[in-house]
């Protein structure tokens, strides 16, 4: 995950806490995020409308895992 330089440090958290207040977005701490593994929408679940996806799509999704993976979110 790309660090925010330090010049930028005190702006990017009064961004983000302007953020909150205008959306209403409370800070998470670790132990409240949910650890379940990140999935594709299943394709025979009549709940979701689905379509195959074509080569490019897929080496996206692909590319996506792989870095979710290598890097989950801190």
């Amino acid at each position: 995950m790309a660090e925010v330089p330090p010049e930028f440090s005190a702006p990017a958290q009064q961004f983000v806490a302007a953020l909150g207040r205008e959306y209403g977005i409370r800070s998470v701490t670790p132990e409240e995020t949910e650890e379940e593994p990140l999935t594709r929408v299943p394709s025979a679940v009549q709940d979701w409308l689905v379509s195959p996806a074509g080569a490019p799509a897929e080496e996206l999704y692909a590319e996506v895992f792989h870095r979710i993976e290598a890097e989950p979110a801190s």
